[in-house]
């Protein structure tokens, strides 16, 4: 059997879905696994071949370049991929799995025969399908901006039937002895501190001060450790310039400009990496190496942290932050975000978290709350990836986000049968290492407090849902779905369902005076969608609750 994996995406992306490669290797061992990829990720090719039988590259520009070309026939690239279209065809694959969720990679997907599809397609009517609650959740949750949101791995996991096991996390990326060769080539003393500084996206690099700042402070605290300064060789001008400002400043570093495979055998040769979000940080979670993410500008932890347990993230406590991913530029034209964390005070962090000294690090974390965010990162017995506060003072809505969580995850999956004594289990033991030294009393106290949250909410819905049925009636729906709102806005926050707050936001645009019952009901539909969807992921937080109460009674009987 062959399944063809459609990876269009970055080459960040690429190595971030490696736990996930390693999944469908795990799961499907007699499945022959090819992968479909950007020919601006083909660097990837040798590290993607412990997992692909064959790699197809889809040019992209090459079709552009034939679009704008006078000299090509004018369907020349109409040919040329529906050529390779017939290539893929002619595999034979038995299933498809889309893993890039955007149009191109709709219609393409459509467009290559397999007996079974996963992730979105989209016909030649513009018609979309997306196969499971999963990959239409990326779309209606996760680009809508919500807090509580799974990382891309766990929501793709989620729509593959796949969940992400401790030794797909534990798998490396492989590593060829002329790696190893061309990092002794250098000359380098390892086993210290590696610095990716650079990225695509200059919003997410750090500002030099602060970076200089923080390095200083790291240095201080462990003189007999290398600093390393990495970069791509074609960012050689770009990395000079940064180690000479940084040499000027007193810092002792070593540079290497490297390809992939040397920055891989250099970061298992090493004990820990500071990088802003870029595919180097994505690498090093394939790697023995410790990692401490900064993340800057659009970078977005909750969709694409570092998927490595037991790892640091620093983010700005700033307004704006993250800033949309395609926007062009800083919103405030300031990059507010670039010192919005002070560089000894990351320096510090960084240098208790190479240590091992997390008791520091918690206090530290928690003096600083108000400038800077500190998370370390857990993989759940649930199968889902978190960042974890620092800050003792968060651990109690750490566990409130944990049960929401939860919730959606097993709505998502479909599983409404009552909760299995595993689930409250792991859900306790999970609470009470996130609130540290807790008796019985503080738990249950805790439980009653959102166990009363969740009721409130699930009786907000249960009211919205009366008040939608006048809009079939059209008995005054502006003020109905003006009454919704601020239901929602007094009781529910908009983090915690950006898809109802959306549903209800596009009703109270429409100009009911005019408009006629029957040209809404595609909106009346996903309303209801919504509404549908919020009172059972409610519903079984509720239930959740409760039998985590009784058990948790039971056992301290």
């Amino acid at each position: 059997m062959k399944m063809l994996v459609v990876d269009l995406l970055r080459l960040g992306d690429l190595l971030m879905h490696r736990p996930l490669y390693q999944a469908m290797k795990r799961e499907h061992p007699d499945v022959e696994l090819h992968i479909l990829i950007n020919s601006d990720a083909k660097v990837a090719e040798p590290i993607l071949k412990q997992w692909f039988s064959e790699i197809h590259i889809f040019d992209r520009k090459q079709y552009q370049n034939a679009c704008l070309d006078r000299s090509a026939s004018l369907l020349s690239a109409v040919n040329q991929l529906s050529w390779q279209i017939e290539d893929l065809n002619q595999r034979h694959f038995d299933y498809v799995v889309n893993m890039t969720q955007n149009k191109l990679s709709g219609y393409l997907t459509d467009l290559i025969e397999a007996e079974e599809v996963y992730g979105l397609t989209i016909d030649n009517k513009d018609r979309s399908d997306f196969f499971s609650p999963w990959f239409r959740y990326l779309e209606d949750h996760v680009t809508l901006g919500g807090a509580n949101v799974f990382h891309y791995n766990d929501a793709l996991a989620g729509g593959l039937g796949l969940q992400i096991q401790p030794e797909d996390l534990r798998c490396r990326f492989d590593e060829e002895p002329q790696f190893q060769d061309e990092v002794r080539s250098l000359g380098l003393k390892t086993k210290g501190l590696v610095v990716q500084a650079t990225s695509f996206d200059s919003r997410k690099e750090w500002d030099v001060t602060s970076l200089g700042d923080a390095l200083l402070a790291f240095q201080s605290l462990n003189q007999d450790s290398s600093i390393t300064l990495i970069g791509a060789p074609f960012e050689a001008d770009q990395i000079q310039s940064l180690y000479g400002q940084l040499q000027a400043r007193g810092l002792h570093l070593q540079m290497a400009l490297l390809s992939l495979g040397g920055v891989t055998a250099l970061l298992n040769q090493s004990k820990c990496l500071l990088t802003v979000d870029t595919s180097i940080k994505h690498l090093a979670a394939g790697t023995s190496c410790k990692i401490v993410e900064l993340a800057l500008g659009s970078a977005d932890v909750r969709k694409t942290g570092v998927y490595k347990d037991h790892s640091l993230i620093i983010e700005p406590k700033i307004e704006c932050f993250p800033c949309a991913h395609r926007a062009d530029g800083c919103e405030r034209k300031t990059f507010e975000c670039r010192q919005a964390i002070p560089g000894d005070l990351a320096g510090l962090a960084l240098s208790h978290f190479y240590r091992g000294t997390l008791d520091g690090l918690h206090v530290l974390a928690e003096q600083t709350k108000d400038e800077c965010a500190m998370s370390l990162v857990k993989t759940t017995p649930f199968g889902f990836w978190r960042k974890i506060s620092c800050s003792p003072s968060d651990w109690s809505f750490e566990a409130s986000r944990l049960l929401t969580m939860l919730s959606t995850q097993r709505l998502l999956d479909g599983s409404h049968k009552p909760m299995g004594t595993d689930v409250a289990l792991h859900l306790i033991e999970e609470v009470y290492l996130l609130m540290g030294a807790m008796d019985s009393d503080r738990f249950s106290k805790w439980l009653k407090s959102i166990e009363a949250d969740s009721f409130k909410k699930q009786t907000t819905i249960e009211s919205m849902v009366h008040i939608s049925r006048t809009l079939r009636k059209h008995h005054n729906p502006a003020e109905c779905l003006e009454k919704m709102h601020q239901k929602l806005v007094t009781e529910i926050h908009v983090d915690e369902d950006p898809n109802l707050f959306d549903r209800v936001r596009r009703g109270m645009e429409i100009d009911w005076s005019t408009s006629k019952l029957v040209d809404n009901f595609d909106y009346l539909r996903q309303l209801d969608v919504a509404l549908d969807h919020s009172f059972q992921k409610s519903e079984i937080q509720h239930r959740l609750i409760r039998y985590a109460k009784e058990l948790s009674e039971r056992r301290t009987r």
